[in-house]
């Protein structure tokens, strides 16, 4: 993996916070109200596409992991760091830092799979000049 995603991330929680409002009520507890940390100068570049893909990006990862996605959200919405993050769910570091690497893994992997192309080759006919005369 490499430190692309973790840039995209904290993008994207800079992005998801410009509003002002808290869009991700839905899916953090009441603990969290409050804390998300004022945007400083933080500059942003992700475009709005991009940052719109990584947000549905994220929503998948909630379905199919959960604790994952939570710690995500920890982690780059609410820019808590990973020790804030094992004190408020009550796992220890390890395991926090694990499921971040698994959020990231899981949308980095998606990423790829979409943005890779496949092209077939184009079978080039033998006599493909079009100066050429065909005799027979």
């Amino acid at each position: 993996m490499n430190d692309n995603i973790i840039w995209l991330l904290e993008q994207w929680g800079v992005w998801s916070r410009l509003d002002g409002t808290d869009s991700l009520t839905d899916c953090t507890s009441v603990m969290f109200v409050g804390l998300i940390a004022p945007t400083t100068h933080t500059r942003l570049v992700i475009a709005d596409d991009k940052a719109m893909m990584i947000d549905s990006l994220i929503l998948q990862l909630k379905q199919k992991n959960p604790d994952a996605y939570q710690v995500i959200v920890m982690r780059y919405y609410y820019n808590m760091t990973t020790s804030t993050i094992s004190r408020r769910l009550k796992i220890n570091r390890h395991k926090a830092q694990r499921l971040e690497e698994v959020g990231r893994a899981y949308i980095d992997g998606v990423l790829q799979n979409i943005t890779v192309t496949i092209k077939p080759k184009r079978k080039r006919k033998k006599n493909s000049n079009p100066h050429q005369l065909k005799l027979f």
